[in-house]
């Protein structure tokens, strides 16, 4: 096992939480500003390389509707 990366995609911000190596704890790591959807790639490679990330989750964008 190893650490899993959880990011939660939005128009203005991203959320990002890891987990554990165990994956049984999650916890917030930061909030990144979206200045230019360009960056944004390039900013997950870097945590994902500095925080030893085996794999990466991607939530489902939603209204608050669920629409």
């Amino acid at each position: 096992m190893g650490r899993l990366l959880a990011v939660d995609y939005g128009r203005k911000r991203v959320g990002l939480a890891v987990t554990d190596e165990a994956q049984l704890l999650a916890r917030c790591l930061e909030t990144l500003e979206v200045n230019a959807k360009s960056d944004v790639p390039a900013l997950i490679a870097e945590r994902v390389a500095r925080l030893a990330v085996e794999a990466v989750v991607v939530g489902l964008p939603r209204n608050m509707d669920g629409s």
